[in-house]
This record gives structure tokens, C-alpha cells and sequence, in this order.
């Protein structure tokens, strides 16, 4: 298929899950440490909220999810996901972050995002949700039954992560 390119397609990890070696669903990932990803990114996101607590290449973003239609099993999504969440691990990423649109909350929230931001509307009433994930959240992770919840390596981590995120955009994550 025809490949759309924009700014950022030469940095950042695309993850793939392939079947008898066709992709069949993808997400691409970025840290916000490149200038690039702030640019493109960073006001969506409010980057500058974590940038004052955090190093940037603990917070990214998943762009470009894309599973093919009919593959949308929860077997291909999973892989996808779990894939990606260990490569948040291994990079020392703290807060995995989508804009995803309404209709796809469900199953961010299955693997244990939570809205962190009020969803800005765009003309044409576009709405976009903007959404974490905070890494090794062993709670968060459990209460929604997350396919992610084994994975959890360091939950002390995620315990300091999520209070912070608790703190810092207070009235919109409860509990």
C-alpha cells in the first residue's frame, strides 16, 4: 500500500506484527527527547508538564496504530501491544502516550490508557482523546484487566510515575 510520509518517518521504532510475513498491524513510536517530535507533538500532548520532572526520552508517543481490518483480533492487537510495551520498557519510556479518536477509547482503556487531558475539538467537530499509559502501573494495570498486567517489572516505578501524573494534571485522572 501507499505510504504516507510526514516529518518524523526517518527517527522513532515501528512496531509490527506480521502474519506469514505480511504486517498486519503496526504503531510507531517516538520519544520526546528529538526536536522534531516536540515540534510535531509537544502542545498536543503538554510536554512541558512532564519536561520539568521528567527526562524526555521517558515520555513518548504511539502514532501511526494501524491494524488491518481483517485482522482485528484480539490475538494481533495484543501482540502488537505487549511488543510495544516491552519496547517502552527496554528504552526506559515511564509514559506511553496516543491521541486516538472516540470510537477506539475502548480499547486503549483495555490495555490500561486513561485520558489525562480534556479532549481538544478541531473544526468539524473532530475530536481527539489524549490518553497514557504509565509503564509498570501495576494497579491500573490489574483493576482494568489489563492483557498487559504480567509484564509489570518494576511497580515502584510505576507507583512514583502515576502519583506524579495524579499530581501534576490533577481533575482529570481520578483514583
Amino acid at each position: 500500500g501507499k505510504r504516507i510520509a510526514d516529518g518524523l518517518d526517518g527517527c522513532g521504532s515501528t512496531m509490527v506484527v506480521e502474519i506469514e510475513s505480511q504486517a498486519v498491524a503496526t504503531i510507531r513510536m517516538h520519544d520526546f527527547a528529538s526536536s522534531a517530535v516536540q515540534v510535531e507533538y509537544g502542545s498536543l500532548f503538554q510536554v512541558d508538564r512532564f519536561a520539568r520532572s521528567w527526562p524526555l526520552e521517558s515520555v513518548a508517543v504511539g502514532t501511526r496504530f494501524a491494524v488491518q481490518a481483517d485482522q482485528r483480533a484480539k490475538r494481533v492487537v495484543d501482540q502488537l501491544m505487549a511488543g510495544t510495551y516491552r519496547w517502552a520498557q527496554g528504552n526506559g519510556v515511564r509514559f506511553w502516550l496516543v491521541a486516538c479518536e472516540p470510537y477506539l477509547i475502548d480499547a486503549f482503556e483495555h490495555y490500561g490508557f486513561r485520558e489525562y487531558l480534556p479532549p481538544p475539538v478541531y473544526p468539524g467537530g473532530v475530536e481527539l482523546l489524549r490518553m497514557v499509559l504509565v509503564i509498570d502501573d501495576a494497579t491500573q494495570l490489574i483493576e482494568c484487566g489489563s492483557p498487559l498486567r504480567d509484564m509489570v517489572i518494576d511497580a515502584s516505578e510505576g507507583v512514583a510515575a502515576r502519583a506524579w501524573l495524579q499530581r501534576s494534571f490533577e481533575g482529570v485522572l481520578q483514583g
